[in-house]
Parts: structure tokens; C-alpha cells; sequence
């Protein structure tokens, strides 16, 4: 028993070394599957015009770092360059879009639909659900550059830290536009591992301290 106890902090170091390398390999993993599933690679990202609540153009249209989207004060408009690869098209393809706002979207001035409705004001827009999908036509997808456009309004949003835009991808379309549950799996096993590590090393110490403040 005394040994066991001699030995509790080492093997607590030991656990939670295990457990960090294990969360790196979860979580590096997860971001290669992410990459992998991408067909396009994006090469321009601008925000080309802002509207204010009453529907008059902003100055200073240009943002130092547009991504991943502050809060427009009305309606703001956004350009995405991307580069189709080779063969993306074979499968049907569909621009991934998630955040909290309502939007408007095409495809080389085409209209690829919208989710939700933006608006100058709060009244005036609708909305959209936080993941959408819109499909790409075919005869669209071909290799090369392309160029997006969003209307987008967020009136509704309470701005997170890292902005409006949680993702933004061109890849090969899904039955459903609500992000795999394997993206959230993760980020939540590696803070379990770590966590159960943490505890780990705490453990034994507290136990230790509990023991002399009785004795």
C-alpha cells in the first residue's frame, strides 16, 4: 500500500501525458477528415459592400480581417474566391455554409438560394437556421475559380468571440445540412480524456493532504 501511494504521483504524470498525446491524435485526425472532405480551396475573402439599418451604403467597406465576420450593422456583402479542384465534380457539390445569420448566396452571379432573408433591420429579416447547404449546378462545378457572393444580415446573433462564421467550404453535398455529429465528438473526447487526467493528478495529492490534515 505504501508503495502504491509512493508511486500515485508518477502514475498520475503518466496519465496525463497519455492523455494529452491521445487528445492531440483525436483532434489532429478530426482536422485531416475536415481538410480531406473540402473539393475547393479558398483564395479570396472580402467584404465588397455595407448597408446601414436604413439601407444607405457604409464607408470603409474594407476589412483588415474580414473572416470570420464581424456583426454587419444592416446588410453586408461578401466575396469568397475558390479554386475548384480537378475531379471535384463528379459527385454532386454544394457550398457548406454555418453561422447565425440570414443569408443570400450565388455561384458566379448565379442564385444558389438563400437561408432565411437578410434585412436592414430586425424586422425586415428572417432568420436562417444556423447550417445550410446550397447545391451547386453541375454545369457550375467545373475546375478552376469561382467566385461567391453573400448577402447576409445577423441582427438576431450575439456575437461570438471568433465571429459570425463557424464554417464555410465548397465539398461534396449531404442529405443532411446539419454538420456530423463526428465534428463535435472530437473537441468533447479529448476535454474528457484530459479532464479524467487532470483529476488523476490532482487526486493523489488531495488525498495526501486530506490524510495529514487528520492525522
Amino acid at each position: 500500500m505504501h508503495e502504491l501511494k509512493r508511486r500515485a504521483p508518477d502514475m498520475a504524470r503518466q496519465a496525463l501525458l497519455l492523455a494529452l498525446a491521445v487528445a492531440v491524435v483525436i483532434v489532429a485526425g478530426a482536422v485531416e477528415r475536415l481538410r480531406g472532405s473540402d473539393a475547393a480551396t479558398v483564395t479570396g475573402f472580402e467584404r465588397v459592400a455595407a448597408f446601414g439599418p436604413d439601407g444607405s451604403p457604409l464607408d470603409d467597406v474594407a476589412l483588415a480581417n474580414p473572416y470570420p465576420m464581424p456583426k454587419p450593422v444592416g446588410v453586408d456583402v461578401y466575396r469568397i474566391t475558390f479554386d475548384l479542384d480537378e475531379g471535384a465534380g463528379a459527385a454532386p457539390l454544394a457550398l457548406l455554409l454555418s453561422g447565425r445569420m440570414a443569408v443570400e448566396a450565388t455561384w458566379d452571379g448565379a442564385a444558389l438560394g438563400a437561408n432565411g432573408r437578410p434585412g436592414a433591420t430586425p424586422d425586415a429579416e428572417i432568420p436562417g437556421r444556423i447550417d445550410a447547404q446550397f447545391p451547386i449546378p453541375a454545369e457550375l462545378a467545373t475546375p478552376g475559380e469561382h467566385v461567391v457572393e453573400l448577402r447576409l444580415s445577423a441582427h438576431g446573433a450575439r456575437l461570438p468571440r471568433d465571429g459570425l462564421l463557424h464554417a464555410l467550404a465548397v465539398a461534396p453535398a449531404r442529405p443532411d445540412a446539419r454538420r456530423p455529429i463526428s465534428q463535435y465528438a472530437a473537441p468533447v473526447i479529448a476535454l474528457g480524456v484530459l479532464a479524467f487526467a487532470i483529476l488523476t493528478l490532482a487526486g493523489p495529492g488531495a488525498a495526501a493532504g486530506t490524510s495529514r490534515r487528520l492525522a
